[in-house]
C-alpha cells in the first residue's frame, strides 16, 4: 500500500515555481528561493514596534519557514501561514478568558485542517495484485572463461556465481510458494541446456564458446508461446564470441513477448592477460589450388603474447615430411639472416615460399613454431590447412590499366577453381615494384595465358628485360597463349596520346593477326555479332545447341550495345587481317562491318585480337529479373581463355570447392560444386548428392542450391575439432546430350577455437547494451545485487498485468476502482465542515466574544 497526495493546479506547484511560472520561467530558482523568504518575513510587518524585539523574531521565524518550505506544494506554506495567523489573532486574550479561548482556537484550527485537507486530498492507495502463475528465466554462463580467478577473495567468477546463487535460496523458494512464479535455470556456453536448480550442482565452467545470440534465440523460440515472462534474467562476464546470431538481435526480440532482459555481470573489466604464449592463430596456403611443382606460399598469423622480440624456428611439413623452405618474410621483409623475430604482441604475419610436390593430391600443410621456455601451453604453436596439388588447370596473366573491365574479368574467372588469376595493373612506364617484377620472371612463372589490356609497349617493356621478346618466345615455343583487348594505348594506340602507335614493330605486333600500323583510331557504341565460322567457334558458344547460340547473341545486341572498340583494320579494307587469320565476330551481322574479335595460330601458341573493352556491359541484359547477362559474360571469357590455354576439349567430371580449408568448431562451413561438360563448361540442370563424414566417423547430409550462376552448399555441424570430408556424386546432361556423372570429395580441418581464454577482461558495457535491447536497464547489475533483485522482484508486477487500486477516502468523483466508502463521503465531509465553522462561531457568539 501507499500514502499519496492529489493536489489540483496550481496548488501543486511550490512557492518557487509559482514565482518562475509568474515571471516566464526567467527568474533563477535560487533568486526565487529568496524571495519566497523575505515576503515571508513581509508577513511580521503588521505587528512591528520598536519597544519589543518580539516582532524581529517573529520575522526571522517566518523568513526561516519561508526558506525551507519554498520547494513544497503551496497548500503547506499556506497552511503554516493561515495556524500562524490563527494563533496571533487569539493571542492577547489568552491571558484574559483562557480556556475557552484554547477551545476556539481548536475548534478553528481543526476547520483549517479540514480545509487543507480538502485542498491536498490524502489518500491511502492500497494494490490488489492478483496471483498470476509466471515464469522467470534465469541463464548463467558456463563457459571457460568463468573460470578467471576475478572476483573477490580470489574466487573464480564460476564461484562468486555459485555462491550468490546458493544465497538466493529463500527468496526463491517464497517466489515459487507465495507468488506462483516458477524459476527456469538454464546454463550455456556453446549450446544451451536446462538444469534442475540453481545450485549448479554437477555442472562446471568448461564450454569453449560463449555465444549469448545462439543462447538467446533457443530461450525466445522456446518461450515464445509463454503469457505471462516475469524476466530473462542472464548471469556471465559478458565475453560473447558466438559465430550464428547477433546477440543484440535476439535480446530485441524479448521486447516483443514483453519479457525484459536484466544482466548480472560477474568479473573485473581491467583483468588482463599476463601470461607468455606463442600462438600460430592463423593459416592460409596460395595460390588455391597450388599446381605442381608451382611456388607456393603459405602465410601464418603469429601472436606473441609476453614472448615479443624473441627468435623462432618455423618448421614446414608436407603430408608429415619435413619441407624445404626457400624464403622466409615477416611482413614484407626478408629474413636472410638469422632466425625470425615477432615484434608485435598479436597479428605478426609470417610467410614461408616452398615448392609444391609434383605429383597432384590433396595434401596437409603443417606449420610448426619452435617453443619458448615458459610457454603456458605448446599445443597451440602448430596449425595445418589442406590444399589440392593439381596439374591440369589455366594460369592466367592480366596486364591492364585502373579500369573496369580486367576488374569484371576477374568476377568472371576467380570463381572458378580451374583458373588461377594473377593482376598487374600499369599506370606509369616506371619499373614495377619487387613483389610485382616478380611476376615477369618468366623462366620460374607457368601461365597458360597471358592477357593485354590498356597498356602501351613501352609501359609493358618496363616491367623487365627483354619482356616483349620473352613473351613473344612463349607464345611460339611453349604455346602460351596471348589476348589483345581495347583500349586507348591498345594495337595502333589513339591519335594525341604519348605512346601512339609504340606497339608497331615490336615482336608483340608480329604475333598479333591484325596489322597494328593499320589499326588505328576507335568506333562509338558497336554491336557484337559472331560470323558464320564464329558461331561454330568453341569460344563464342552461348547455348546448348547452335540455335540457343545463335539466339542469345541476337538477344544480347538488341538490348545492350558496347562502348567502343578500337579499329582493327581500315575500314572497307580488302584484307582486314594477316593471312590465316579468322574473323570470329562483327560490328554487325551478316558478317559485315569491321571485324571486333580475330584469331590466329603463332607457332605453338594461339592469338586473339578483341577489340572491345566493355564487356561487362553484357552483365545488364536481364537484370533485374534474372542473371542471364552475368551467365553470358562468365561464359564468353571463361571459353576464351580455355581456347587460348588449348584446354577446350575435356571430359566432363563433377568438381567441389570449399570456402574454407580451416574453421573454428561450431563455425559454417559453405562449399560450391559443379558438373563439367566436354566444353569445360558447367553443365546447369545438375543434381547431387552430398554426404559430410566428421572425426568422430557420423556421416551428414548437406543440400545444394542454386545461387546466382553457382550451385552452393552449406554445412553447419561442425562442432567436434577434427578432420571432415565432403563427399560429392553429380549428374548431369552434356550438350552432345549425353549423362555426365562423377565423384569429387575435399577435406577440411575443424579446430577448437581458444578465443574464449585470450580474451580474459569481463565485458561490462556489452551486458549493458544486451540488457538495453532486450527492454530491460542499460546498467548491468553486479552478481551480489541479484537477492536484492529477486525480493523486489516479489513486490514487482507482471509487464502486462493491470494492477487495481483502492483510495481510501477516495476524492474522485469518478473512480475506477470500486468504492467501499459510501458515496456520500465528499457531503458528509462537507458537513462536517460546517459543523466545525459553526460550532466555533456559536461559541465566541454564546461567550460574547463577537
Amino acid at each position: 500500500m501507499d500514502f499519496h497526495f492529489d493536489i489540483p493546479w496550481p496548488w501543486s506547484m511550490s512557492p518557487v515555481e509559482a514565482l518562475r511560472w509568474i515571471t516566464g520561467g526567467h527568474l533563477p530558482s535560487w533568486l526565487g528561493r529568496v524571495l519566497v523568504s523575505v515576503l515571508s518575513a513581509a508577513a511580521a510587518l503588521p505587528t512591528w514596534s520598536r519597544r519589543s524585539i518580539w516582532p524581529l523574531a517573529y520575522a526571522i521565524l517566518l523568513a526561516i519557514t519561508g526558506w525551507l518550505l519554498a520547494h513544497v506544494p503551496l497548500p503547506a506554506l499556506v497552511a503554516v501561514f493561515l495556524v500562524i495567523i490563527t494563533v496571533a489573532t487569539y493571542r492577547t486574550k489568552l491571558r484574559t478568558q483562557g480556556a475557552r479561548v484554547v477551545l476556539l482556537l481548536a475548534l478553528r484550527l481543526l476547520a483549517l485542517l479540514m480545509a487543507i485537507l480538502t485542498l491536498v486530498r490524502p489518500a491511502l492507495a492500497v494494490r490488489e495484485d492478483k496471483r498470476v502463475p509466471s515464469v522467470l528465466i534465469v541463464a548463467v554462463d558456463l563457459s571457460a572463461s568463468m573460470t578467471i580467478q576475478d572476483e573477490f577473495n580470489n574466487q573464480t567468477r564460476f564461484d562468486a556465481m555459485k555462491k550468490v546463487l546458493g544465497q538466493c535460496d529463500s527468496v526463491l523458494k517464497e517466489l515459487r510458494d507465495e507468488h506462483q512464479v516458477t524459476v527456469r535455470f538454464f546454463g550455456f556456453a556453446g549450446d544451451t541446456r536446462e538444469m534442475p536448480d540453481h545450485l549448479l550442482a554437477g555442472f562446471a565452467p568448461d564450454g569453449m564458446r560463449s555465444d549469448y545470440g545462439k543462447m538467446l534465440n533457443g530461450l525466445q523460440q522456446q518461450f515464445a508461446n509463454e503469457p505471462n515472462l516475469r524476466g530473462l534474467v542472464i548471469v556471465g562476464d559478458g565475453a560473447d564470441n558466438g559465430p550464428y546470431f547477433n546477440a543484440m538481435s535476439e535480446a530485441a526480440k524479448f521486447r516483443g513477448l514483453q519479457c525484459p532482459v536484466y544482466c548480472f555481470v560477474t568479473g573485473d573489466k581491467t583483468t588482463s592477460m599476463q601470461r607468455k604464449d606463442l600462438i600460430a592463430s592463423r593459416i592460409q596456403v596460395e595460390p588455391a589450388p597450388v599446381y605442381i611443382k608451382g611456388k607456393m606460399v603459405v602465410r601464418i598469423t603469429v601472436d606473441a603474447f609476453g614472448c615479443e622480440n624473441a627468435p623462432i624456428k618455423p618448421i614446414l611439413e608436407i603430408d608429415g615430411v619435413e619441407a624445404k623452405i626457400d624464403k622466409i618474410f615477416v611482413g614484407n621483409d626478408e629474413v636472410t639472416e638469422g632466425q625470425p623475430v615477432m615484434s608485435l604482441t598479436t597479428g605478426n604475419e609470417l610467410r614461408l615460399e616452398t615448392t609444391a610436390p609434383s605429383t597432384p593430391r590433396e595434401v596437409l600443410v603443417k606449420v610448426k613454431l619452435s617453443h619458448l621456455p615458459g610457454e603456458v601451453t605448446v599445443a597451440n604453436n602448430e596449425i595445418a590447412t589442406y590444399v589440392s596439388v593439381v596439374k591440369d588447370g589455366v594460369s592466367v596473366l592480366v596486364i591492364d590499366d585502373l579500369r573496369d573491365e580486367p576488374k569484371f574479368i576477374r568476377f568472371a574467372l576467380a570463381p572458378d577453381p580451374r583458373f588461377r588469376l594473377y593482376e598487374v595493373t600499369r599506370q606509369t612506364e616506371d619499373p614495377p615494384p619487387p613483389h610485382v617484377a616478380e611476376l615477369f620472371q618468366f623462366d620460374k612463372q607457368a601461365y597458360d595465358v597471358i592477357i593485354l589490356g590498356n597498356v602501351s609497349a613501352t609501359r609493358l617493356a618496363n616491367c623487365g628485360p627483354n619482356t616483349l621478346s620473352k613473351i613473344a618466345e612463349l607464345v611460339r615455343e611453349r604455346g602460351v597463349g596471348l589476348m589483345m583487348i581495347g583500349g586507348q594505348d591498345s594495337f595502333g594506340g589513339t591519335p594525341g596520346r604519348p605512346r601512339n602507335g609504340d606497339w608497331i614493330g615490336t615482336p608483340i605486333a608480329d604475333l598479333l593477326p591484325i596489322d597494328v600500323s593499320k589499326a588505328v583510331g576507335e568506333i562509338k557504341n558497336v554491336e557484337f555479332h559472331p560470323t558464320v565460322r564464329g558461331e561454330q567457334h568453341f569460344l563464342l558458344q552461348l547455348g546448348a545447341s547452335p540455335v540457343e547460340t545463335k539466339g542469345a547473341w541476337r538477344k544480347l545486341n538488341e538490348k545492350i550495345k558496347l562502348a567502343g572498340m578500337n579499329r582493327l583494320a581500315p575500314p572497307a579494307a580488302a584484307n582486314p587481317v594477316k593471312p590465316g587469320a579468322e574473323i570470329l565476330a562483327t560490328t554487325q551481322p551478316g558478317d559485315q562491318g569491321d571485324p571486333i574479335l580475330v584469331a590466329n595460330s603463332v607457332g605453338k601458341g594461339r592469338v586473339l585480337a578483341f577489340g572491345g573493352d566493355t564487356t561487362w556491359y553484357w552483365i545488364r541484359y536481364g537484370q533485374p529479373e534474372n542473371d542471364d547477362g552475368m551467365k553470358y559474360h562468365a561464359r564468353f571469357w571463361k571459353q576464351t581463355v580455355l581456347w587460348l590455354a588449348h584446354q577446350e576439349n575435356m571430359e566432363g567430371n563433377v568438381w567441389i570447392k570449399p570456402d574454407l580449408r580451416r574453421l573454428s568448431s561450431g563455425s559454417r562451413q559453405a562449399f560450391t560444386v559443379g558438373v563439367r561438360g566436354k566444353t569445360g563448361m558447367d553443365l546447369p540442370g545438375a543434381t547431387y548428392s552430398v554426404k559430410v563424414t566428421g572425426p568422430d566417423g557420423a556421416t551428414h547430409t548437406a543440400q545444394v542450391s542454386r545461387e546466382r550462376n553457382l550451385d552452393r552448399g552449406t554445412f553447419w555441424k561442425t562442432d567436434l575439432p577434427g578432420e571432415y570430408k565432403i563427399e560429392v556424386t553429380g549428374k548431369a546432361i552434356d550438350v552432345d546430350q549425353q549423362p555426365v556423372s562423377g565423384n569429387a570429395s575435399v577435406r577440411f580441418l575443424v579446430f577448437q577455437d581458444e578465443s574464449e581464454l585470450q580474451r580474459q577482461a569481463a565485458d561490462h558495457d556489452f551486458l549493458g547494451k544486451l540488457a538495453a535491447a532486450g527492454g530491460g536497464p542499460a546498467q548491468p547489475f553486479r552478481i551480489d545485487e541479484l537477492p536484492d533483485f529477486l525480493k523486489k522482484l516479489k513486490a514487482a508486477s507482471l509487464p502486462n498485468q493491470r494492477v487495481k487500486v483502492q483510495h481510501y477516502p477516495d476524492w474522485r468523483q469518478k473512480s475506477e476502482a470500486p468504492r467501499y466508502l459510501p458515496p456520500l463521503f465528499l457531503p458528509i465531509w462537507l458537513g462536517l465542515f460546517v459543523l466545525v465553522l459553526g460550532l466555533e462561531w456559536g461559541l465566541r457568539r454564546w461567550w460574547g466574544m463577537v
